[in-house]
């Protein structure tokens, strides 16, 4: 059969860059596919183009991709296009699954056994025993997910034990933690995904037999999602494509948005360098978004410089410009998507880069009764230090008995007494239905100062009940001092504005309280209603897949990005950094390119109508010129003349560690100078009124209304809470 005959008998319709990609059949190949291009059609069809009209044994050819699930999908398209005669002769696996057949065959020529593959449930279980075995403190489910990210990530970058060494995980010693796991495995004889990738490597390296059956049996090998593909799996490709050099690789750099499970695009930048009789052909043409879509992603991405040059490019019209909605305040853009949806009753994406970013919006959907898709949500957030801390805090006023909950985070809010007088007071209180405060004073081991310490937290939790959901958490970050315990950890402290959206949401104290144990629930068990025209994912969920109409929220410099950089020139930066910058367009980029007909970005005005400029990367996409970022020399007099209150994150020109502190302290002292008695400030809490005395870092102030509150001016300056007006 000839191609002619092939593309009729079948009905493959293709474009000349598709084309090329479909037969050329033999020798080493990069492909690499911008989004809505077609590569799984091209691949598929390369596929049959190789059985049917080049003769090649499809049990010669394996076809390998990143997850079970895209495996399925290729092997059930291929399928349905050629039919199931070849079921069963033609393999699609996952790299995992290859190295799991590696091993089958390394057991049953050798007589010997491979230690067993343990699950997720189970590896999840012995992380957990480890850590408690080292800091005798149960980790939450967000330092769980961190610690097992860490040991995806150090495992497959093969990283060296002084790599390893430099990686931080909270306060734990992650280098002995990774020992001691693995050290655990051998004694029990166990293994996990990863173990298998480096035993199935070691076996290829060590028994040439094995090899040879391998590289004999799979002459031609093609990889789909080549840029989400390991270092080690890389190595694994390269061993078995290296007799007969016959590999096809499909991927696009621009779309690698797995760094942090160690995918290595690298190896796509250095292709012709691994392959130097290697060929890389372009699939530029985007089927699915419009043009003005098309145009402004195809512009943003080559602001990165690690890439190879491609110019996406459609047929499609015009159509609705991309819009970016300003409002307000970051609380109405989820007023604004209730508006949407009852305005419209066609598909959207809501798409966030962070799990979290969807719970305002799930708990405004659940209480409208609106159904919705959930792609992917773990509930993690409530479990992670900061959130969990201000959450028990928060309970704890209302069940001032419980001293085992207040033993958790006593420590985290100035209360300086040692552990073993709380314990032995903790103790003392069982079975006691007094405030455990009462219990604590009796303590014979306390001192004088303790009394006053305890008078006044009680204080606290009493004024806590009185207040409303948000004022009480700015209330616990300031006056209770766990901002400050926050800050000296290095903290992230994004999440908080999370919490204060759905405190904004729930302004009654018991009622917020309740509302997040309901919302933990939700995301957990995933209740949600897979026929909703309504989609929420994170975009890195949302790879691969397509919506007509797309909205893209919390896109702000901070959180997306999340390395808050300006748009300067970018190769100043340390390398590290400018790496983060690179993965973080990367993600937008994939955001941007899921939608087919309309894509809308929020963007929103900080609180008190003071205009915040908008996130570097609508800039960038937008086409909005950064007037600071013009020339050098502009750039330095806008660090040192605009007092305009923006905030500026140019990283030029480089200043130390002590410079820096010096300006930091300089720029405070400068608007500390705009605060005197008789000024009226506004408060996020507070409210709005006029300043009576300030003995720093204190400020008193007689709020609208006559009632007066004492402050930490300092933090509340540094924390954006106050301002003049």
């Amino acid at each position: 059969m000839n191609y002619t005959q092939f593309k009729e008998k079948y009905n493959i319709n293709l474009n000349s860059q598709q084309e090329s990609a479909v037969v050329r059949t033999h020798g080493q190949t990069l492909l690499l596919a911008v989004p809505g291009s077609g590569k799984t059609t091209v691949i598929v069809a390369r596929l049959g183009y190789m059985i049917f009209c080049e003769g090649i044994r499809p049990e010669n050819i394996l076809t390998m991709t990143y997850n079970v699930s895209a495996a399925a999908d290729m092997k059930k398209r291929f399928f349905d296009k050629f039919g199931t005669e070849y079921d069963g002769r033609i393999e699609f696996r996952t790299i995992n699954g290859f190295c799991a057949k590696v091993i089958m065959m390394y057991e049953r020529i050798r007589n010997t056994s491979a230690f067993s593959l343990i699950d997720e449930g189970r590896l999840t279980k012995i992380l957990r025993a480890i850590y408690l075995d080292m800091t005798r403190e149960f980790p939450s489910e967000s330092t769980v997910k961190e610690l097992k990210t860490k040991l995806v990530y150090s495992r497959n970058m093969m990283l060296s034990e002084k790599e390893i060494k430099k990686i931080k995980v909270g306060e734990i010693d992650f280098f002995e933690f990774f020992t001691k796991y693995r050290e655990y495995k051998n004694q029990n004889r166990i293994m996990d995904y990863d173990d298998q990738l480096e035993f199935a490597l070691k076996i290829l390296v060590k028994n040439p037999d094995i090899l040879a059956y391998y590289q004999n049996k799979f002459r031609y090998i093609s990889i789909d999602e080549a840029q989400d593909t390991s270092k080690i799996q890389h190595m694994i490709i390269r061993l078995l494509a290296r007799q007969h050099q016959n590999i096809f690789m499909v991927g696009d750099e621009d779309q690698s948005i797995y760094g942090f499970r160690a995918a290595y695009p690298q190896a796509l930048l250095e292709f012709q360098k691994i392959y130097p009789q290697g060929k890389v052909l372009l699939m530029e043409k985007n089927y699915r978004s419009t043009r003005d879509i098309v145009h402004k992603a195809n512009q943003f991405i080559k602001r990165n410089k690690f890439r190879h040059d491609k110019n996406m490019c459609t047929d499609n019209p015009v159509d609705i410009p991309v819009k970016n909605i300003v409002l307000k305040d970051c609380k109405y853009q989820y007023n604004y998507i209730m508006k949407m949806i009852q305005d419209s009753d066609e598909e959207l994406a809501i798409l966030y880069r962070n799990n979290e970013s969807a719970l305002p919006v799930i708990d405004l959907f659940e209480k409208n009764g609106i159904t919705y898709r959930l792609k992917e949500n773990d509930g993690v957030f409530f479990s992670v230090n900061c959130i969990y801390d201000i959450l028990s805090i928060l309970m704890f006023a209302f069940t001032q008995d419980d001293a085992s909950l207040f033993l958790e985070f006593y420590f985290k809010i100035g209360l300086k007494i040692k552990k073993d007088i709380i314990t032995q007071s903790l103790v003392a209180h069982k079975n006691s239905k007094a405030p455990f405060f009462r219990t604590l004073e009796k303590n014979r081991n306390l001192e004088k100062w303790h009394y006053k310490k305890i008078i006044e937290t009680e204080k606290h939790f009493n004024h806590l009940k009185r207040l409303n959901s948000f004022q009480a958490i700015i209330y616990i970050l300031g006056k209770m001092e766990y901002g400050k315990y926050m800050k000296s950890r290095g903290m992230d402290d994004t999440k908080i504005k999370t919490l204060l959206a759905l405190a904004n949401q729930n302004p009654e104290l018991p009622v917020f309280l309740v509302r997040m144990k309901e919302l933990h629930e939700i995301v957990s068990e995933g209740s949600t209603d897979p026929d909703s025209r309504i989609i929420l994912s994170t975009i890195h969920s949302s790879k691969g897949l397509e919506y007509d109409n797309v909205l893209l929220i919390d896109v702000r410099d901070g959180i997306f990005p999340s390395a808050a950089v300006d748009a300067g020139d970018e190769s100043e930066l340390n390398e590290t950094l400018r790496n983060e910058i690179e993965e973080e367009r990367r993600l937008f980029y994939v955001g941007v390119t899921r939608a087919k007909k309309k894509l809308e970005i929020f963007d929103y005005e900080a609180a008190h109508g003071e205009k915040i400029e908008q996130s570097v990367f609508t800039r960038q996409l937008l086409g909005i010129p950064d007037k600071q970022t013009k020339t050098k020399a502009k750039i330095h007099r806008a660090e040192h003349q605009d007092d305009s209150g923006s905030v500026l994150r140019l990283q030029k020109p480089k200043l130390s560690k002590k410079e820096q502190l010096k300006r930091n302290q300089e720029e405070l002292q400068k608007t500390l100078e705009k605060f005197k008695p008789g000024v009226r400030i506004h408060h996020v809490s507070y409210g709005t009124g006029v300043i009576e005395e300030i003995k720093l870092p204190i400020c008193r102030v007689l709020i609208d209304g006559e009632d007066v509150h004492s402050f930490d001016l300092v933090y509340c300056i540094k924390n954006k809470i106050v301002s003049v007006i």
